[in-house]
């Protein structure tokens, strides 16, 4: 490992909305072909504001600037440059990101970098909306204002970092997606972020208002007998679909059942949410109906028992050459798999196959995106 160096840097992270699923249903070339799009997209705008890239990683380009308005108008410029690739498109063909964006003192070692920062912004990240520049507080204050029109997100409590961050966002005519979409507390919740009110109120100056609490008694009451109708003509969602496609059990997941898996039958909806896993929010995936009484376990085996090419290959050797064994194949993981290996191999080395025996490791925790596509390799891996 060479010398390490610590700098204050402006770390900017890019992620391609719904690419597991995307790249769950395309070929290998159709794969490589949106990956290729997207860096010709969105690089060309990150490096011309002076950003440097670190990593890729699947699809997502770990960037660092020096200069924190730099960062945001590079993001933003990369944005118009996605929004005018997708004019016109289908919702298949269009490229959607997510791009998030904090500042703060890191460690560089052989050229990565590391650091509460990096953590941060890949929080943000997961919370933020595709077509739209998210940036923290840190951010905000050390950017030139008159440059960056911006908008507060709120107050977020983002998992594993253990003290609320403040979250803006680029103010822009309309995101990549379509209409202009509020960053509502509702939606950041269901993405594993708790949120106050927008603008943000922090927990300690909401201590203050409680004050008046016995003025609010008789709405209180009110409340009480005509909340749950209230509060569900509001959110305009029914407490159950019209005829029973959500089960009161499976709640908590309601969200994703509507978003991946609406037309699916109900004793398969658990299967449907198990292809889409790492797009879970928390209350889902933590729910005792997904993840409850190994219900989680006994399915996903189903699932394998249905679908030969998703079981675990024989181990491959120690030390293979992944290349050697077929380059296509060893593309094509690398793209689908970039989160699981992110998330389950990332302190592993990537020479002499490591990481490919490391998704071999944990099999059982991967993706099925990600099982199709690394069964292939690994089964010719072993057979060497």
């Amino acid at each position: 490992m060479g010398e390490s160096e610590s700098r204050v840097l402006t770390i900017l992270l890019t992620d391609i909305r719904n690419f597991t699923d995307r790249t769950s249903h395309s070929s290998r070339s159709g794969v490589v072909e949106l990956i290729e799009k997207n860096k010709q997209l969105v690089l060309p705008a990150l490096q011309n504001r002076g950003g440097r890239l670190i990593k890729t990683i699947g699809d997502a380009f770990l960037v660092v600037f020096n200069s924190p308005t730099d960062a945001v108008l590079a993001g933003l410029e990369a944005q118009r440059s996605l929004a005018a690739y997708n004019e016109g498109k289908s919702a298949a063909e269009r490229i959607e990101v997510r791009i998030a964006i904090n500042v703060g003192e890191v460690t560089l070692v052989d050229n990565d970098v590391y650091g509460d920062a990096v953590n941060v912004t890949s929080r943000i990240e997961g919370v933020a909306e595709a077509g739209e520049v998210f940036f923290t507080e840190a951010v905000y204050l050390a950017m030139n204002k008159s440059e960056v029109p911006s908008s507060e997100v709120g107050w977020l409590q983002l998992k594993g970092v253990p003290e609320k961050v403040r979250v803006y966002k680029v103010r822009r005519e309309l995101p990549v997606g379509g209409e202009e979409v509020e960053a509502r507390p509702m939606q950041l919740e269901e993405k594993g972020a708790k949120a106050w009110s927008v603008p943000a109120t922090p927990p300690e100056k909401e201590r203050k208002k409680r004050s008046g609490l016995g003025a609010l008694i008789p709405v209180i009451v009110l409340l009480g007998v005509f909340g749950p109708n209230l509060i569900r003509a509001i959110k305009g969602r029914p407490d159950e679909d019209s005829d029973g496609l959500i089960d009161t059990q499976a709640r908590p997941c309601r969200v994703e059942i509507a978003k991946f898996c609406q037309d699916v039958p109900k004793n398969r909806r658990h299967a449907c949410l198990l292809e889409h896993e790492d797009d879970l929010s928390d209350t889902c995936a933590d729910s005792s109906w997904f993840a409850g009484k190994g219900k989680k376990a006994k399915v996903k085996s189903a699932i394998l028992a249905d679908a030969p090419g998703l079981r675990k290959p024989p181990r491959p050797p120690a030390d293979w050459n992944p290349r050697a064994v077929d380059p296509g194949l060893v593309e094509g993981v690398n793209a689908v798999c970039g989160g699981d290996q992110k998330r389950l191999c990332g302190g592993v080395q990537s020479g002499k196959g490591h990481r490919f025996n490391c998704l071999w490791e944990h099999w059982d925790e991967l993706s099925v995106a990600c099982r199709g596509a690394a069964q292939p390799l690994l089964t010719k891996a072993s057979a060497r």
